[in-house]
């Protein structure tokens, strides 16, 4: 099985850390998915990351009544009402997001609140380690083998 390096050195800018830049055509074996994971979690941070603090803002969502096909426009300023409608197309990122809403479910339910704090937060942890990752900070490892 071959093995294609990725270097991490060649992602100089914020902008860099995107999908555009990750090689997933080999079967099996992949770059670290640290910086695929980012770019999901960047999206739910800038959707849910609306709803933080004392001045935010409504966030809009259409629901469509499975029953009778009727849409319809919901506004709230709560995080995890805003994470729960979101919806992603490719499997892969729907499966993050999923990930992501049971994580802050379970703050919720043990604190009363902090669901926009724990998108936030996860979003800032995996956006610093990948920084890491890209910086060659040592013993941290750059390939991944997944399983089928």
């Amino acid at each position: 099985m071959d093995l294609i390096k990725r270097n991490f050195e060649d992602i100089n800018t914020e902008e860099d850390v995107s999908l555009n830049n990750l090689n997933t055509t080999v079967a099996n074996v992949i770059d670290n998915d640290m910086l695929y994971i980012l770019s999901i979690l960047e999206q739910i941070d800038k959707t849910v990351g609306k709803t933080f603090g004392p001045y935010s803002g409504y966030v809009a969502s259409e629901l469509i009544s499975k029953r009778t096909n009727v849409r319809e426009m919901r506004y709230t300023k709560d995080g995890q009402s805003t994470l729960e409608a979101m919806n992603f197309q490719i499997p892969t990122d729907l499966m993050i997001a999923n990930e992501v809403t049971k994580l802050t479910l379970a703050i919720k339910n043990k604190s009363g609140d902090g669901s926009t704090t724990a998108v936030r937060l996860l979003y800032n942890l995996v956006k610093s380690s990948a920084k890491d990752i890209r910086d060659h900070i040592n013993n941290i490892y750059d390939y991944r083998i997944t399983t089928p």
